[in-house]
């Protein structure tokens, strides 16, 4: 290549460099003058405000109940909905009208929220939650204890609470920032405990009442439920020993609980809420007391489901629960000693049923297939129910 053709290229280049940089400047300069809509509300924005206040207070009532609204703020909020609207369907509105309707509606929302009898018994279930979890547990370096300061940790979030509980001022906005808080100071303190939790259960030995009875309703903690055969004997509760199971072999004390293959199954509610993050094992031991076999002869492997749900609407009520985890343990055909199971669940931070209050229940079959039960008796002996949180 000549002199003369690298000094051509080079003005070229230098010609190409200076519209690039002119360029440049000129769409910099263009981003720096463009305007800023940000602070502008639009006005399908306003619309849509107004569809969702509109829809809010069609599924509202007043009244002194829990969740329903003091006298009159209902319709201090349709006039407030009425007063946007005007603004909106006027074609005439400016801007200045239609940013200050738009805030004016929703402060009239926060208001109005505000004027709801509060879930009083919701915050209290939570505060009970954590003073329970903290009278049941110790501090110390063994498995199961907390870590040292931990209880006065927890002790100060529930002081807080409940001073909250006891203002005059109570409305829901404040339950609704300090009920998290307090779940998570909850979730802390225990994610501070030494191995793995024991999370409490009432009457896990079946150790009460102490007296002979054959129907299981009064034993406390523990509930029949008909799950398949409402019609079915009652559960019984064994004790003292037979010769398949003599009463030394009961893992704790005398009073197992009897469970059939005909008979309902059992369930305690539990003071517990999901915690995230962590890992939940559910321990009992188990013994197959008597396996008959079906009217065609045959003798057939004995199954425990045992299951951790969540009621949705009342407790016992089994129309409307979710499953958290189910599990069966096949026992075998003959009676044996106590076999000790564990059945093991992961519950991510992010998993749907964190918060949520946890039941289990218990139940014997030779299938959990309901459509093709097994027809055979058999019983089972439960015994040392215990769910753990690590």
């Amino acid at each position: 290549m000549n002199i003369k053709n690298v000094d051509t290229m080079r003005k070229s280049n230098e010609i190409l460099i200076s519209l690039l940089v002119a360029s440049t400047a000129y769409f910099s300069n263009s981003c720096n003058h463009e305007p800023d809509y940000s602070s502008i509300t639009y006005r399908n924005y306003l619309g849509y405000q107004i569809e969702q206040a509109e829809s809010v207070l069609s599924e509202q009532t007043e009244g002194t109940a829990e969740g329903e609204y003091e006298a009159g703020s209902m319709q201090a909020y349709q006039q407030s909905i009425d007063e946007s609207k005007s603004v909106y369907e006027n074609p005439e509105s400016d801007q200045k009208e239609i940013d200050q309707a738009y805030e004016e509606l929703i402060k009239a929302g926060d208001d109005f929220y505000d004027q709801m009898n509060p879930y009083v018994s919701n915050f209290q279930e939570v505060i009970g939650y954590a003073e329970f979890t903290l009278d049941h547990t110790e501090e110390g370096q063994a498995e199961g204890q907390v870590k040292p300061g931990s209880k006065e940790i927890l002790q100060n979030e529930i002081d807080k609470a409940n001073n909250i509980l006891a203002d005059p001022e109570l409305v829901q906005r404040m339950i609704d920032e300090e009920s998290p808080a307090l779940l998570t100071a909850v979730y802390t303190f225990d994610g501070n405990i030494n191995g793995k939790g024991l999370v409490y259960s009432e009457n896990s030995g079946f150790e009460m009442p102490g007296f002979n009875t054959i129907n299981f309703d009064e034993v406390p903690g523990w509930t029949t439920f008909g799950k398949l055969e409402t019609w079915a004997l009652k559960t019984e509760i064994y004790q003292g020993g037979t010769d398949l199971l003599p009463a030394e072999s009961v893992p704790e004390g005398l009073f197992v609980c009897k469970l059939g293959s005909y008979t309902q199954g059992i369930y305690q509610p539990l003071i517990e809420r999901v915690h995230p993050g962590v890992k939940y094992t559910l321990n009992m031991k188990a013994s197959v007391l008597m396996n008959n076999p079906d009217a065609f002869g045959v003798r057939h492997k004995v199954i425990v489901q045992s299951r951790v749900f969540s009621f949705e609407q009342e407790e016992g009520d089994y129309k409307f629960i979710s499953l958290i985890n189910v599990s069966y343990d096949t026992l075998g055909l003959d009676p044996t000693g106590f076999l000790e199971l564990n059945n093991s669940f992961e519950i991510s931070n992010t998993s749907e049923f964190i918060d949520s209050k946890i039941a289990v229940d218990f139940m014997v079959r030779h299938t959990f297939d309901p459509a093709n039960p097994i027809w055979a008796e058999s019983y089972v002996a439960i015994d040392d129910i215990k769910l753990f949180r690590q």
